[in-house]
């Protein structure tokens, strides 16, 4: 595996890790689970300094879905998780943590993006959107 695909098979195994979250790095098809999050590179690309010094960084999604029946009682289920997963992300690369299992040293910020209107294989979803931003991978 790549340390991209190293990195993302840990992450996803982080936010399987939280209570009533099944998470799955790089979606398979047919996931349709009550609460899932499917992690995956979105964009990126190669910092290089003058030096020839080189990082990969990208930015990693991490979409966690209802599937959508009662808008009140998806968002109370979502919400209830939305700490959890920022904590568990947090304490990888802080003191104490172990960087996803050495995949990656760190990431710039971490964003929240609430998404209504998810269509995923065909199926409705509410959804909240983690974008862990510019991740350092260890390579």
């Amino acid at each position: 595996m790549t340390a991209m695909q190293d990195a993302v098979t840990q992450i996803a195994a982080t936010v399987d890790a939280i209570t009533g979250v099944t998470a799955a790095a790089y979606p398979p098809e047919g996931t349709n689970r009550p609460l899932t999050a499917l992690v995956y590179p979105q964009t990126g690309g190669m910092a290089i300094a003058s030096d020839g010094n080189r990082h990969s960084l990208w930015d990693i999604n991490i979409d966690l879905l209802r599937t959508r029946n009662n808008m009140a009682d998806d968002m109370r289920t979502l919400v209830g998780v939305l700490d959890p997963i920022k904590n568990a992300l947090a304490a990888e690369v802080s003191t104490g943590g172990d960087q996803f299992s050495n995949t990656l040293e760190t990431f710039l910020a971490l964003r929240v993006e609430f998404i209504p209107d998810y269509v995923y294989q065909n199926v409705q979803y509410i959804c909240y959107r983690f974008t862990m931003v510019s991740v350092k991978f260890i390579e």
